[in-house]
């Protein structure tokens, strides 16, 4: 218990600190924030952007409980080290836990000699498990898989229908010109990889999980359902920012999803369910160019051709 209040009385310090000037350090540490030709409103937009992204994370890292949770399991959480925000997502991540730390410390100061010894284990358990997401979280920084070990699970495309039962981002791309397909086929990767080209918030995102990547004219809409599993909710060309035929289909396709997004949650545990989008994100593939599905797996689609 001594050695208990003497590291309690050390992680007292953090809530000192100003929240606003760590949090900069977060936010301004990507080296695409340190270029001097970006203007303010070029960094603040993408801090801004960082702080969805976070927020997109925060509730279902709260729910992890750290006396339990194993290393692979926060690997699998954690988005793709290709993403350009793997490492300060980390970094916000560690920060919230040692302000939960300290609020707890410096709430429960004066009724820690009033609480009965089960009480008192639990606080002192809560404190450890904290203490362990961060250190597991320290690992995940400096971890690198060795040559031949089984690499991350890739995330897995729900592909969401329309009231008639079609499935939507085919719909999207039969009326889109095959020359933005290989863009496409892009977009789609990098969302199962877990790179997340061009990630993008949209109205509000953090609140209803709603976001796009995005490359030169073309848009895919996206959000995440449980784990690693991601809707992938359409497909559009955009030629301006006030395109309004874009922002007229993204309400539509945002109803359509919120429509069917509870059914298609409780449907990640049905095989049948899998087994047939799996059929519809090979369709997919096939129509953005991917003519052996098998071959393509083999080297980008899944990396295990025995998936087929």
């Amino acid at each position: 218990a001594r050695k208990k209040r003497e590291t309690l009385s050390k992680l007292e310090t953090p809530s000192t600190i100003d929240d606003d000037s760590m949090l900069s350090n977060f936010l301004y540490s990507d080296d695409k924030l340190k270029n001097d030709d970006l203007d303010e409103d070029e960094c603040m937009d993408e801090a801004s952007k960082f702080e969805e992204f976070v927020a997109s994370y925060l509730p279902g890292y709260n729910e992890i409980d750290g006396s339990v949770v194993t290393f692979e399991e926060i690997l699998d959480f954690l988005p793709s080290k290709e993403n350009g925000y793997f490492y300060d997502l980390i970094q916000r991540l560690i920060f919230e836990t040692k302000k939960e730390i300290a609020e707890w410390v410096s709430e429960s100061k004066e009724i820690l000699s009033e609480l009965i010894e089960e009480d008192y284990i639990f606080y002192y358990d809560y404190i450890d498990a904290l203490e362990r997401k961060i250190s597991l979280l320290k690992k995940a920084l400096t971890y690198d898989r060795k040559q031949g070990e089984e690499t991350k699970e890739e995330n897995k495309l729900i592909l969401v229908p329309t009231p008639s039962g079609n499935i939507r981002i085919i719909e999207d791309l039969q009326h889109i010109s095959p020359e933005y397909y290989p863009a496409f086929l892009e977009l789609i990767e990098s969302i199962k990889d877990g790179s997340f080209c061009g990630f993008k918030p949209l109205s509000n995102g953090a609140k209803y999980g709603l976001a796009e990547v995005k490359g030169f004219k073309v848009r895919v809409l996206f959000s995440r359902l449980k784990d690693n599993y991601y809707a992938v909710i359409g497909a559009f060309v955009k030629k301006s920012d006030s395109d309004k035929f874009y922002r007229s289909n993204l309400l539509n396709r945002y109803y359509n999803f919120k429509m069917h997004e509870d059914e298609l949650i409780n449907n990640l545990d049905n095989d049948e369910f899998i087994s047939e989008n799996e059929l519809q994100v090979q369709e997919l593939y096939r129509i953005l160019g991917v003519s052996d599905i098998k071959e393509y797996k083999k080297g980008g689609l899944s990396g295990n051709s025995d998936n087929i």
